[in-house]
């Protein structure tokens, strides 16, 4: 690192104020710069196809990428040389690591009293007044034989519902892609169901008298060609069994109970897998028949009805668990197997052999609660043996909310992960530009991702679906809207992008469209572009990748995003509605105007130096090109003088007079967003153009150039 001391020879001006400056300048202590030299990753996603394919890593190298997820095979390993990148093995069943965080694995407490009507949990009232459970409880909580649990001590009678819940979206179908040569249907899932309970006798019971009832029972709305038929939801029994004091004994032992007849488990109904993938935004147009149960009070239920006599006996019930017949099985009763499958796994990739190996890859957009305790356990086994950690790409879904609860929130609360990788597609097959509420709802995201855990990662929509040569749900973006994605993730405090995807599966007239053509040329646009300048793949490799591997990249990652936020927006065409303000910032037309328009203006600091100011503004307007006025100002109690406001990659950068605001007017191209910093130049550089004293200790942390005017 070198000092910024060598500048000082400027100082000799014959000017009487750079001589009092001069007076005190021992008192200066003139910093290093402070640079970390991690790289800001922005990286693409190759499909495993590729693995092979020298010609689709020559083009990756070329656009100066730096990170890939793909497939770890040890006979093309010489071809990931040098590429950091993650690990996606799931094409044979054997692959343990997939395998196991694929499964499926739930366990409830039956003490749980959740009172909020639409988040998951057990139940244990039945009266209802808006979003609350009120009312009476329905038997008590209890410690019985060291355990606390949920039991029937002083109900006078039977009743249904003892406990109910959790109500929570379970998935129909496996997220596991395996080779098609292994026979393997995902939609061969099917699901256990254990209560572990306790009878205790108070008196003599017969053997043959009945004691409680358990179900399984799938609660949903049904949708019709776009039109939900009816106002309320439904229920289904999937499974149900009656059982009497002699399936309890001994009695007074906690015992595993399954709904045992021709089977244990059980298994969606045919319609409800058919409609699987509900989790897209807007069934409002498709026809068929679609089954919702993502919704708070939906979904699976685990219910005990008491039937029995509490004169006679009790029943404790100390929680029960779900789990899958394929996976989940080994981790509800054999986590021995679990452990060493994926230890073995892990350490044929030794990180001596594989160091640019830096995540295996979780499921693909995980979307039950089920998933959850299955990938923090494969994360937990890896992480033991100091192995790469497990990253899931995760969708948050486009409600926010599923089962009452912020998704993203408890997914990240429950599993942990060392990396947080959310995938959220702004890019619509009916909406060209995107429309504002798609900008507003991956703004959403990204905010509750840099609250959660800062510097979290963005696997970003670089694809489109074709299907007989029109899009088809997602389309392609243009070079505007993929740059406006950008910037927006970067003004959020990302630390790693990875456009999804490279290359292309198909492509045109049907297929899965990348950057690359099946061909390894860059995609132009679905029907051919009379501009050939006008593709991602050079807006990556001459635009975006060297100013991420540049100043503005560099600096990026030196800072921390604050969280805080300044949108700058009108949805509809309308009159003008005055300028926006935070903090140092305001924001204002050039011209007034009737546009749509939409800014949105992320805050950064540099750590330790909170008066060392940054911010990053991006337009979201990708059809035409925006003037945006802004005005900067320092503290209100500043006692410094001289302000730098600088775009930092060097388009300009001035100063202005501390008691004084500076206001600017910029051109913006559609999509295009700027990092500015806001800092007092005796500090953090620039050009001291108004006298002003130093203080003692005061550190210098970048190039000053003194003009004597």
């Amino acid at each position: 690192m070198k000092q910024k001391a060598y500048k000082l020879n400027r100082l000799f001006y014959p000017c009487i104020w750079i001589i009092n400056f001069l007076l005190i300048l021992g008192e200066i202590t003139t910093a290093q710069e402070q640079s970390t030299q991690e790289e800001l990753v922005f990286g693409t996603a190759m499909n495993r196809n590729y693995r092979d394919n020298q010609a689709v890593y020559d083009s990756f190298h070329s656009a100066g990428l730096n990170y890939l997820t793909q497939y770890a095979d040890p006979m093309f390993k010489v071809l990931l040389d040098g590429i950091n990148f993650s690990a996606y093995n799931g094409e044979h069943p054997y692959e343990w690591i997939q395998y196991y965080s694929t499964s499926y694995y739930s366990k409830w407490e039956a003490e749980e009293d959740q009172t909020h009507r639409y988040r998951a949990g057990f139940k244990h009232r039945e009266k209802l007044e808006g979003e609350e459970i009120l009312g009476d409880l329905i038997g008590s909580p209890a410690t019985y034989s060291g355990r606390d649990c949920w039991s029937t001590e002083g109900l006078s009678s039977p009743r249904d519902s003892l406990i109910y819940g959790p109500h929570y979206f379970q998935e129909k179908v496996y997220k596991r892609w395996y080779l098609e040569s292994y026979g393997y249907e995902r939609y061969d899932l099917f699901y256990t169901p254990r209560f572990i309970m306790a009878l205790d006798t108070l008196t003599y019971v017969n053997l043959t008298d009945t004691i409680c009832r358990l179900s399984v029972v799938a609660r949903y709305r049904l949708q019709e060609n776009g039109i939900f038929v009816n106002d309320y939801d439904s229920d289904l029994v999937l499974k149900s069994i009656v059982l009497t004091a002699a399936d309890f004994l001994p009695y007074g032992e906690f015992n595993e109970f399954y709904l045992a007849d021709d089977t244990l488990w059980y298994r969606y109904p045919e319609e409800f897998r058919e409609s699987a993938g509900e989790n897209r935004r807007d069934f409002s147009g498709n026809e068929g028949e679609f089954f919702f149960d993502r919704w708070g009070d939906q979904g699976i239920q685990f219910r005990v009805d008491w039937l029995g006599d509490n004169s006679k006996c009790n029943l404790y019930i100390d929680y029960v668990e779900v789990y899958d017949n394929d996976g989940g099985h080994h981790i509800a009763n054999q986590p021995t197997i679990v452990t060493s499958r994926i230890v073995d796994y892990a350490e044929d990739f030794p990180q001596s052999d594989w160091p640019n190996l830096k995540y295996w890859g979780g499921p693909d957009e995980p979307s039950s609660l089920d998933n959850y305790t299955p990938m923090k356990t494969v994360d937990s086994i890896l992480e033991s043996i100091d192995a790469p950690r497990l990253m899931t790409k995760f969708y948050p879904w486009w409600e926010v909310t599923v089962n009452g609860d912020t998704q993203l929130v408890r997914y990240y609360n429950t599993v942990q992960p060392e990396k947080l990788l959310i995938d959220f597609f702004p890019f619509l097959e009916d909406w060209y530009p995107a429309r504002f509420d798609d900008w507003e709802a991956t703004r959403t995201m990204f905010q509750i991702c840099a609250t959660l855990q800062p510097g979290f990662w963005y696997q970003a929509q670089a694809f489109g679906v074709v299907s007989e040569g029109e899009w088809d749900v997602w389309r392609f973006p243009d070079t505007s809207e993929f740059k406006a994605q950008t910037m927006l993730a970067l003004a959020h405090g990302v630390k790693g992008i990875i456009n999804e995807a490279l290359t292309s599966l198909g492509g045109a007239p049907n297929g899965w469209q990348g950057i690359l053509n099946d061909d390894g040329t860059p995609f132009l646009s679905l029907n051919g572009s009379p501009d050939s300048s006008n593709y991602v793949y050079k807006i990556i490799k001459y635009n975006l990748v060297p100013r991420l591997k540049g100043k503005l990249g560099i600096t990026l990652m030196n800072l921390d995003y604050t969280k805080n936020y300044l949108p700058f927006q009108y949805e509809d065409q309308q009159s003008p509605l005055g300028p926006a303000e935070l903090n140092y910032l305001t924001l204002d037309e050039c011209i007034p105007s009737t546009q749509v328009r939409n800014w949105h203006c992320g805050f950064f600091t540099y750590p330790s130096q909170i008066d060392n100011e940054y911010f990053l503004l991006a337009n979201l307007i990708t059809t035409d090109n925006r003037c945006i006025k802004l005005t900067v100002r320092a503290p209100e109690n500043t006692h410094l003088i001289n302000y730098r406001f600088r775009n930092i990659e060097g388009i300009f950068d001035t100063t202005f007079n501390a008691p004084n605001s500076l206001t600017k007017d910029i051109e913006y191209l559609p999509g295009e967003g700027y990092l500015y910093q806001v800092a007092p130049v005796i500090k953090y550089g620039g050009r001291l153009l108004y006298p002003e004293a130093t203080q003692p200790g005061m550190m210098l942390y970048d190039d000053m150039i003194i003009e004597s005017g």
